[in-house]
């Protein structure tokens, strides 16, 4: 047996948690999200699961804020639909 093949999806899963993680506003984040569940890559999990939490730094933990409050919902619906994807 060879080496294992890499997954054709590997490029883009990468391309797309940049964006997710980078991306300058929140539709373009979500946008990302919509695209890591139509990508159907199990390596999409963790990274949504951190996503949904992007916290400001604020001053002793007062005035902290969840910078990714608006795609919360879209990140949970993507774990468990990925969670639940045949692989």
């Amino acid at each position: 047996m060879g080496p294992a093949k890499p997954d054709p999806r590997d490029a883009q899963l990468k391309a797309l948690l940049r964006t997710l993680e980078a991306g300058r506003t929140c539709p373009i984040r979500k946008t990302a999200i919509a695209k890591l569940v139509a990508l159907r890559h199990p390596g999409a999990i963790a990274p949504l699961k951190q996503a949904r939490y992007r916290m400001s730094n604020g001053v002793l933990g007062f005035g902290r804020r969840n910078y990714n409050a608006c795609l919360t919902a879209d990140a949970e619906r993507a774990i468990k639909t990925l969670s639940t994807a045949p692989r």
